[in-house]
């Protein structure tokens, strides 16, 4: 009732995010976000508390390093929601023929390296089968 305990939502900033930084089509963008924001805006809030904390804890130098590596945390909030997405709802059939599995199937590929680094074996799924599943994925999924 009074919005204690409440996360905060970043919904409209991983919309911007997708469409301004990654050029996915809005439609396609608003469809994962429609489906996944509320996950994704709680992966956002917890990433950004955790590496909050252990920024604080790091030297000046450390801090530098760490701005010029460019990590984005919206990137890795988006990744890890639909890397979630497709384990509990797409590859169950959930979503099928929709701008939500595309824009699942999008996210994934879309940073095929960074999914490898989590699950080996899920990158390569993407990577083999995605030209098959959408073989115009840029043309449909990105401007």
């Amino acid at each position: 009732m009074f919005g204690f305990g409440r996360k905060p939502d970043h919904s409209g900033e991983l919309l911007e995010f997708l469409v301004d930084a990654w050029r996915m089509k809005p439609r396609v963008a608003g469809a994962f976000i429609a489906a996944y924001g509320k996950g994704a805006s709680a992966r956002l809030d917890e990433g950004t508390k955790r590496a909050e904390a252990q920024f604080a804890a790091l030297s000046q130098a450390e801090r530098l390093q760490l701005f010029a590596a460019g990590d984005e945390p919206r990137k890795f909030a988006v990744i890890a929601e639909a890397y979630n997405a497709f384990l509990a709802d797409i590859r169950k059939g959930k979503h099928e023929g929709t701008d939500v599995e595309l824009a699942v199937w999008a996210i994934l590929w879309n940073d095929s390296a960074l999914v490898e680094q989590i699950d080996a074996g899920l990158a390569n799924f993407i990577v083999q089968t995605q030209p098959t599943k959408y073989p115009d994925i840029d043309l449909l999924a990105f401007s």
